[in-house]
């Protein structure tokens, strides 16, 4: 019985600083990060609501209305979230929202490809939403370049689906040439690069060819003798060599 009240008295003990810890971390934090643990409760609330909401809906399919309720909920849920994570910009929670408003018509043509007009709002959406986040970390000319490939995109795949489509081609191609200019504009900087690094290694090239070239395979295989006896002979005088051979005769 004694050891019985022990143990509940040291998993008591445990659970309540366990619970202190996780309560001051939690202040701390929200000193830190005003309104970070208040936005934490709200994102909470929403997404139990939206489950909730869910729940009831697969109990009563016929409801179908009680989705929108619950998606919506979720999504809420998502951005108090986001705008709450003190080191994501802003940036990240727009295209959040543009992305939710995309999927819903993604839903509806995989869940019947008849319906691809659901195709057009969301592949809108979905361009529409990597924009912010594009436009934090990337050049000017590198957005205009993907907008431009984003409108032409749907033109070429158009023409690609079906040949006889023709008239595609002339939206489609207009509008990746001008991205073509904006991309090829963004790296300009990349042309005098590749010309110095191309003249390096000319240069090199030319300097490597010409020392070759300087010494000969006979210098290599003959060098000339600079002290002794040999050295005192002409040139001319050399014997090539293998025209002496080997033996008593040769000693004579």
């Amino acid at each position: 019985m004694g050891s019985e009240i022990k143990n509940n008295r040291s998993g008591t003990s445990w659970f309540l600083g366990v619970m202190l810890i996780a309560l001051g971390g939690a202040f701390l934090v929200n000193q830190v990060f005003p309104g970070f643990i208040s936005g934490l409760l709200w994102s909470a609330a929403f997404a139990v609501g939206g489950l909730a909401i869910y729940s009831w809906y697969m109990q009563n399919r016929s409801q179908w209305w009680a989705l929108i309720l619950a998606y919506g909920a979720e999504v809420i849920a998502g951005i108090i979230l986001l705008s709450t994570i003190p080191f994501l910009s802003g940036a990240v929670t727009a295209s959040f929202i543009m992305f939710a408003i995309g999927f819903p018509f993604l839903y509806v043509y995989l869940r019947d490809r008849s319906q691809w007009w659901a195709l057009i709002p969301a592949y809108t959406m979905g361009a529409v939403g990597l924009l912010p986040l594009l436009g934090s970390w990337m050049r000017g000319e590198f957005v205009a370049a993907y907008i431009n490939f984003a409108i032409a995109a749907p033109f070429l795949y158009v023409y690609l689906r079906n040949r006889s489509n023709w008239w595609a081609l002339i939206p489609g191609g207009i509008m990746a040439a001008i991205g073509m200019a904006f991309l090829v504009a963004g790296v300009a900087w990349l042309i005098p690069v590749a010309m110095i690094i191309v003249g390096i290694y000319l240069l090199v090239r030319q300097m490597n060819g010409r020392s070759a070239s300087t010494t000969t395979p006979a210098q290599i295989a003959q060098p000339t003798p600079t002290y002794g006896p040999e050295a005192d002979k002409p040139i001319a005088e050399f014997e090539p060599i293998g025209a002496r051979g080997n033996g008593p005769e040769y000693d004579r």
